[in-house]
């Protein structure tokens, strides 16, 4: 079986291919989100919940500040591609027909969308945004590792029941 694993600088990637899902590093709806709670926790009497709120501002800030934006995860209509986590100037295209499975995993608070290739290599994108699964799910629905898992119990139920 051919590998249909690339990597390459991301400046070569082709932009003729129609984008359907562009993933960024940070999480602009829960920055907001907890913008927003820390501010009106400011706003209550209660000292403890005025501390929380400096602290909900100030991871906000923090993140907004420190942590550098970049593109984690591109899905396009044949393929991913997936930036390097160490270096975001090169980035791996994976074809559709070359994914063996892929999860969105979460290990020690971290969440990361993994892909395992046909050939066993396995590309992280540190990311935990659902889009990413639920529009793999209309692409290639059979190669998501709940859908799999889902298939075995029910092929071992239907196993033990001959």
């Amino acid at each position: 079986m051919e590998n249909n694993t690339y990597r390459f600088k991301s400046d070569e990637l082709e932009s003729d291919t129609p984008i359907l899902l562009t993933v960024y590093l940070k999480s602009w709806p829960k920055i907001v989100f907890f913008l927003t709670i820390g501010t009106l926790l400011l706003l209550t009497q209660n000292i403890g919940l005025i501390i929380m709120g400096i602290i909900f501002i100030a991871m906000c800030a923090a993140n907004i500040i420190i942590v550098k934006n970049r593109k984690v995860l591109l899905i396009r209509d044949n393929d991913l591609v997936v930036y390097d986590n160490m270096d975001s100037s090169y980035c791996y295209k994976v074809s559709y027909d070359d994914i063996a499975v892929y999860n969105m995993e979460t290990v020690q608070s971290r969440s990361f969308f993994t892909v395992t290739t046909n050939s066993g290599e396995v590309i992280e994108a540190p990311t935990s945004d659902s889009r990413i699964i639920k529009t793999l799910r209309n692409r290639i629905p059979e190669k998501e590792k709940f859908e799999r898992w889902k298939k075995e119990v029910a092929d071992r139920k239907k196993a033990r029941s001959l």
